[in-house]
């Protein structure tokens, strides 16, 4: 163009992500009256449908012993994991999922990541050209800057890449002790 500046070329991300990235997760609450037979059974349901523990926290107090549970699956299992804890003897006091569709955010990220990548290599071009130490400043500043907003852009990629692979289930597994008088 006649500003001299680069051209973004047309994306072609749309044609290439032709699924929508929906991240899964959810809660739920379970109380259990044996808690290491309700605890082994999720470990052995883990271990069927290739999930694991994210994070493993248990609390024993006067009123309660308690498991907080997160739990990172594959997004294509996670009905299984929720089938499988339903099937249980453990009662569900609470139960919340959701389903979020990233699609467009995926999409606009990408495609303005292809563009940045195309004034990059653009940039470098001028750059190997230009032969006054400001142009060559001015250059070096923009290919900084451009960089920095590429590698935030594949790291947001990446996190969403990661949520929509692998659903998150947080678990609460309890069990009430009996109250004693002191």
């Amino acid at each position: 163009n006649a500003t001299g500046e680069p051209i973004p070329v047309q994306s072609q991300v749309v044609q290439n992500t032709p699924q929508k990235k929906i991240i899964k997760d959810g809660t739920m609450r379970i109380k259990t009256a044996d808690m290491p037979a309700a605890k082994k059974r999720f470990d052995e349901l883990l271990k069927s449908v290739n999930a694991y523990y994210e994070l493993e926290d248990l609390q024993n107090n006067d009123a309660e012993i308690r498991y907080e549970l997160k739990i990172r699956i594959p997004a294509e299992n996670f009905e299984k994991l929720i089938i499988g804890i339903e099937s249980g003897s453990d009662e569900i006091t609470g139960k919340n999922i959701q389903a979020r569709d990233v699609t467009e955010e995926y999409l606009d990220i990408a495609t303005r990541l292809e563009n940045k990548r195309a004034y990059m290599k653009r940039y470098q071009e001028l750059l190997s050209k230009a032969q006054k130490i400001e142009d060559i400043l001015a250059i070096d500043e923009n290919i900084r800057t451009l960089q920095e907003e590429i590698e935030s852009s594949e790291g947001r990629l990446k996190y969403l890449n990661d949520q929509v692979a692998f659903s998150t289930l947080n678990i609460t597994l309890f069990k009430a002790k009996e109250y004693t008088y002191k």
